[in-house]
């Protein structure tokens, strides 16, 4: 398993990045989409592109685990 950290930064009054619990959780799908699409050797901008353009959450099919 691997792990980037990530740095909380300065204290402000206004809860924005990682300082919330919905900053948080954006900022952990938002690193393991990137970690999976380096993994798999893809470029990230277009699976973004995708997902922002979905009418309803989605995964993208480049990210799904592969059939067995």
């Amino acid at each position: 398993r691997q792990a980037a950290p990530f740095s909380k930064g300065a204290s402000t009054p206004h809860p924005r990045g990682n300082h919330s619990p919905l900053g948080a959780a954006t900022q952990q799908v938002l690193a393991s989409v990137l970690r999976t699409a380096h993994l798999r050797d893809l470029d990230a901008v277009p699976l973004f592109v995708d997902l922002l353009r979905a009418p309803t959450p989605t995964v993208s099919a480049a990210l799904q685990a592969p059939r067995q």
